[in-house]
């Protein structure tokens, strides 16, 4: 890094693309530095810096294409399948897998082995390391929800039914330009009555009028005002998938934006900044076919995106 003045550290920051609340300086400074090197594209060259390196090196092809390989960073949330197994070569792997099914062989530290435990969930960046991956930057480890004594608790069942009752809903089928009455028809009651409540709308009633009054206020004239009643954050992650296409896979935007959600909108709402997009109707989540692949993905609904952009630059 000696080549890398201060202040060219500095410019590079405002690009910085993860959350930092929480973490020390110190641990801010290391998962910008990591991202500096495996992820930032130079834009003296249009390479990264670990790329850069690889190719000037005169390391063995093999280790060269290793190494380029870092730059394939991938951020998600990790759920630990196994207990640690142990290499030939006396490594240590888990088996972890994201929301959308992928499977990855993780190697962990043999001192931190005792840390990566089944149904725990791991939550950070990954990069391919050979036939393995490897974890970088800051990993959060997050323990399971329900709790694995003998004695389950009400507390916990419900946790689980939530759990289970919001995996569903985001499980819906849908497609980039989806409209937005057809994904208010598939949503659970509860959270179309808490978008009624956000909306100033009657609760009462069928769903198909729900739902047609919904989509009346939100192509009205009061859009704008709805938008603006939200905190800059929203608006600043309308304008991030708006500038993407109006939609993006999940993660790409949940490692940006805080995205937390309960179940029960009608009595709970959400506050998270993404939570709050999807109260007011202004983006779903859902799952959609990308290369034959079944994808998560964060969506503004189709109709809503050129009058949301002009209402985001008005305010």
């Amino acid at each position: 890094m000696d080549n890398y003045r201060e202040e060219e550290l500095r410019k590079a920051y405002p690009e910085f693309p993860y959350a930092s609340a929480g973490l020390s300086d110190e641990l801010t400074f290391r998962d910008f530095i990591d991202w500096f090197i495996l992820e930032r594209i130079q834009p003296s060259n249009g390479k990264t810096i670990v790329r850069e390196f690889a190719e000037k090196s005169t390391l063995s092809p093999e280790v060269k294409e290793r190494i380029i390989q870092m730059e394939n960073v991938k951020f998600g949330e990790y759920e630990i399948l196994d207990t640690a197994k142990e290499t030939e070569t006396n490594e240590f792997y888990v088996t972890v897998g994201d929301r959308d099914n992928e499977f990855y062989e993780v190697l962990v530290p043999k001192e931190n082995v005792a840390q990566y435990m089944k149904g725990w969930t791991a939550v950070g960046r990954l990069h391919p390391w050979g036939s393995f991956y490897v974890l970088v930057g800051v990993v959060r480890l997050k323990a399971p929800e329900l709790s694995h004594s003998k004695f389950i608790s009400a507390e916990d069942i419900m946790k689980l039914y939530e759990r289970d009752e919001i995996r569903k809903a985001e499980s819906i089928t849908v497609n980039p330009n989806s409209t937005l009455s057809s994904i208010l028809n598939k949503y659970p009651a509860h959270w179309l009555n808490g978008i009624c409540v956000a909306l100033r709308i009657e609760t009462k009633g069928r769903k198909r009028n729900k739902v047609k009054e919904a989509v009346r206020v939100l192509t009205s004239g009061r859009l704008c005002e709805i938008i603006n009643g939200l905190p800059d954050e929203c608006r600043q992650a309308l304008t991030f998938i708006l500038i993407k296409g109006g939609w993006v896979k999940y993660g790409v935007v949940s490692r940006k934006f805080d995205s937390e959600i309960g179940y029960w909108w009608n009595e709970n709402p959400p506050k998270s900044t993404l939570g709050l997009l999807r109260l007011h109707g202004l983006l779903f989540i859902g799952r959609t076919g990308i290369g034959g692949r079944m994808y998560t993905i964060a969506a503004v609904p189709a109709e809503l995106r050129k009058k949301i952009s002009e209402c985001v630059e008005e305010g």
